[in-house]
């Protein structure tokens, strides 16, 4: 079985950690979700959603688990690497004051793929807390630790706050940074079914593009690396189930997430079909710049608008 994906989602206090996880409950977009939080008192479930629930788990009827942080970080990953096969991804929710990067090494000797590191900032409050002598120096860590940032509470401020936020996180950051709310794929990406193909399921926020391309040739990593090296700035997620020529008989695991890009060997392979890349970009990229990059890999399939 491939490894599973595990993304971070961090974020000074207040920046709104909880509401996200709270929509990533309600709408999991077909995933089955563990989720890996601080504080169950925090996170609102849905009464109709619990099937069961302990002291330190709750299990939900749409496939997703609940499990809190309070006590040890490792010992609730191996809980959750124990039960793998029962998930599609791992959402592990950071404390206010927990800095992102620290994690990382962990994963990376951990059974699990480290699938982005999400990083909120309150549009309302970033600024101020930046300056502030005592916890701007730890959220500017957070940020500089991102691959994908999502700006939130733009509602609450006016155009011009939000643009002198925007240029403040660029210049921060090489992380691309989205303007919540948007839809559940942005952040947690694409699903995999139970085979070697990627599934793909409709949202209802018009904030991206979607299209995805057949690869019917094993292809060399080089070439792989160039290609993503040609990536838009505007494709936020990436999926592939690749063979390349380094051993075609073993997937090749494409994911990318902002600034973070990771090619993973998966398992044995025992047929000759086609690979498949699904990407994700803003709608500020031209649906036709999107497809001309993928043919640039394979074959273009039929694109999906959300």
């Amino acid at each position: 079985m491939d490894s599973l994906p595990l993304t971070v989602v961090a974020g000074y206090l207040g920046a709104g950690k909880t509401t996200l996880i709270n929509q990533m409950l309600a709408n999991n977009d077909g995933q089955r979700l563990a989720l890996l939080v601080n504080d169950f008192g925090e996170i609102n479930i849905d009464a109709k959603l619990v099937e069961s629930q302990d002291s330190d788990t709750i299990n939900l009827s749409n496939g997703c688990v609940c499990c809190t942080l309070a006590d040890d970080f490792s010992s609730a990953l191996a809980q959750i690497e124990g039960m793998s096969d029962r998930f599609d991804r791992i959402i592990v929710e950071m404390s206010g004051i927990g800095e992102p990067d620290k994690v990382v090494e962990w994963v990376r000797n951990s059974a699990f793929i480290l699938d982005g590191i999400v990083v909120l900032a309150d549009a309302t409050t970033i600024l101020d807390w930046a300056d502030n002598r005592y916890a701007g120096p730890l959220i500017c860590r957070q940020l500089s630790a991102a691959d994908l940032i999502l700006l939130t509470h733009t509602d609450l401020v006016d155009g011009e706050t939000v643009n002198e936020v925007n240029e403040w996180l660029t210049e921060l950051s090489a992380a691309p940074v989205l303007q919540g709310p948007v839809s559940m794929p942005m952040i947690i990406g694409i699903s995999r079914t139970n085979g070697d193909d990627l599934e793909w399921t409709h949202t209802h926020l018009e904030d991206h593009h979607s299209a995805s391309a057949r690869v019917s040739e094993p292809i060399s990593i080089d070439h792989l690396e160039k290609w993503l090296a040609r990536r838009p700035k505007q494709v936020i997620r990436v999926k592939g189930i690749l063979r390349t020529t380094t051993d075609p008989c073993v997937t090749t695991i494409l994911q990318v997430c902002g600034t973070r890009e990771e090619i993973t060997e998966g398992h044995a392979k025992h047929d000759d079909g086609p690979g498949l890349v699904v990407a994700i970009a803003t709608i500020d990229l031209d649906k036709l710049d999107l497809d001309h990059w993928l043919a640039e890999i394979g074959d273009r399939q039929l694109a999906h608008d959300h």
